[in-house]
């Protein structure tokens, strides 16, 4: 499963890198500014499906998964047209230059919005076919950037036509993968497809407003400024965008082990959430204080010189980076819990502060503002979230653990921005490295429970 993300990750990085040296700042603003709009269509069209998939199939596994997944099909195929038929509808409000590319990507929505099947590989203990899958997404995606980009020298309209081809083959090869596991029976169940809506829709309006809060700043970017600063603003925010997808592709994998931990053992699963969030914490806290002082050559080396402006937000991304994944892990906890009815209102107030915020932030200060913009509507999310998961499974947080490892981090941060004047890459590995020591004589690296010890309770039973 991590593997298939990681193919994916790369290859759309690689094609990402592609559109903005080759097609331009621009021209990469009105791509953005395309995939945004598609962000939130597909979003639309998932609306929380793909993380109920996850929990009912490992609860269902022995009992009727062809019967479940058919009505799982039935409702995700009515929420798709759906979202299709709105995003179509929306294409007059946009500017006149993106007409033909917003249609055409509109209209491609079921198989763009069609990457469900990974839940299905995971529970019925296939992840191989979820790699073989990716691998037929990237390797065309790769031959398409550059036959459409480097040889031919295309324009935008033909890169996303290849792109959409991509993801039809993903389509086509992973749905017949997962029907060797599980055949859907096409015959409706109204309590099934009941349940799957209850659950699915709070978690779906909450990834709706979620990611609505992640590109409003590109929207009112683009009509509030430029394109190009629309350009210069994604270049830093893909960055994010990989990362918080390399964080969902190892955290969501979970759900099903810790919503059975959480049924039957509450202590083990207790203890297990708590492992995950400090183990994030060793992880993501030093990244966040060595992104700003890499900032300048990592752009230069992805963007070229066009995209040096990206470097001002890229720090500031960093510390959006480690909010968004414990966001992330707040939202897996109480998925797992069953406790999901507050994220109606939870991404709603987000989207709220965000898009108050940038409309006092970017006239002034441009894609910095947007960025800061960003942290406070993340900010409101992460409290809430996490308030939630202390009243549903408990105080998470060991003081003595996380005074050490701020600590720490502080200690990182001083020695990096006010121990030299000139920044001096050679300095990370020496750092990184002194972190490590001091991560293990501090002894913080969190127990992580076996998979031998988690499911040694259900195997007595």
């Amino acid at each position: 499963m991590v593997l298939s993300r990681v193919l994916s990750v790369s290859a759309n990085l690689i094609s990402l890198v592609l559109v903005a040296r080759i097609l331009g700042a621009d021209t990469f603003g009105k791509y953005t500014f395309i995939m945004a709009y598609l962000n939130i269509a597909t979003s639309l069209a998932d609306l929380g499906t793909t993380s109920v998939l996850a929990r009912d199939l490992a609860r269902e596994k022995d009992n009727s998964p062809d019967l479940y997944m058919g009505n799982f099909l039935y409702l995700r195929g009515t929420i798709t047209l759906i979202a299709t038929a709105l995003a179509l509808a929306m294409i007059p409000l946009s500017k006149p230059e993106l007409l033909w590319p917003l249609l055409l990507c509109s209209l491609a929505i079921p198989v763009i919005a069609s990457r469900f099947f990974d839940p299905v590989f995971q529970v019925f203990g296939k992840p191989q076919y979820s790699v073989y899958a990716s691998l037929s997404y990237c390797v065309s995606l790769l031959a398409v950037s550059v036959v459409v980009l480097v040889w031919l020298e295309l324009e935008l309209l033909h890169f996303l036509a290849g792109w959409i081809a991509c993801n039809l083959i993903y389509s086509v090869v992973a749905f017949r993968l997962s029907n060797r596991l599980v055949r859907p029976r096409f015959e409706i169940h109204w309590k099934t497809v009941k349940s799957i809506a209850l659950l699915a829709a709070p978690l779906g309006v909450g990834a709706l407003f979620s990611i609505i809060n992640t590109r409003a700043d590109v929207f009112m970017l683009s009509y509030l400024r430029t394109m190009q600063e629309v350009g210069y603003y994604s270049a830093g925010y893909k960055l994010l965008d990989l990362g918080s997808i390399m964080a969902i592709t190892l955290l969501w994998p979970l759900i099903p082990i810790l919503s059975r931990q959480l049924k039957d053992q509450p202590t083990s699963g207790k203890k297990t959430a708590q492992s995950v969030m400090e183990l994030s914490a060793l992880v993501c806290f030093p990244l966040a204080v060595i992104t700003p002082y890499l900032a300048s050559p990592v752009i230069h080396i992805l963007y070229g010189e066009e995209y040096a402006e990206s470097s001002k937000i890229l720090g500031i991304f960093g510390v959006v980076f480690v909010i968004l994944v414990y966001c992330l892990i707040g939202a897996m906890i109480n998925i797992s819990a069953g406790k999901v009815k507050h994220a109606y209102w939870n991404t709603a107030l987000a989207v709220i502060v965000n898009i108050f915020l940038n409309f006092l932030l970017i006239p002034r200060f441009g894609i910095v503002g947007a960025a800061y913009a960003t942290v406070a509507s993340h900010v409101c999310m992460l409290i809430v979230q996490h308030a939630y998961v202390m009243k549903n499974v408990g105080n998470l947080f060991k003081p003595k653990f996380w005074f050490k490892i701020i600590g720490i981090n502080l200690v990182m941060y001083l020695v990096l921005y006010l121990g030299t004047t000139d920044e001096n890459i050679f300095l990370i590995p020496i750092v990184l490295g002194s972190y490590l020591v001091l991560v293990y004589l501090l002894r913080l690296m969190p127990e992580i429970p076996s998979r031998r010890r988690r499911l040694h309770g259900s195997e007595i039973r």
